[in-house]
């Protein structure tokens, strides 16, 4: 197979993270304000994770630059949750539920041990 030149090399996309992400499953809850104006609390599923941010699944579509309260759970002995405060930076339009990507506000959550 030949190698690509440097040219078509130049479009290749390129991942522009700066922190890594896993790949988990672990439960959410979204808390916000819709478009209307009343709160919500929306429960989902945490899909990858960094320490910058996150892709998360709900039922609910927030709409980009929608600012929510999103709580991981932790897998740990205790009901441990990480509390963060999140702009949604990305949404993906897929048949069933969509996916929201969102930029925590801090990368140091505040915890919750139940």
């Amino acid at each position: 197979m030949d190698q690509p030149s440097d040219r078509e090399r130049d479009w290749e996309p390129v991942d522009r993270r700066w922190a890594k992400r896993f790949q988990v499953t672990w439960p959410i809850k979204v808390r916000g304000v819709d478009t209307a104006g009343l709160s919500f609390e929306e429960p989902g599923e945490l899909l990858d994770l960094s320490s910058g941010g996150a892709l998360i699944q709900v039922n609910r579509r927030l709409e980009v630059g929608s600012q929510a309260e999103v709580l991981i759970r932790v897998p740990l002995r205790a009901e441990t949750w990480m509390e963060h405060l999140a702009t949604v930076t990305r949404v993906e339009n897929s048949p069933g539920k969509g996916a929201m990507a969102i930029k925590f506000s801090t990368s140091r959550p505040r915890f919750l041990i139940s």
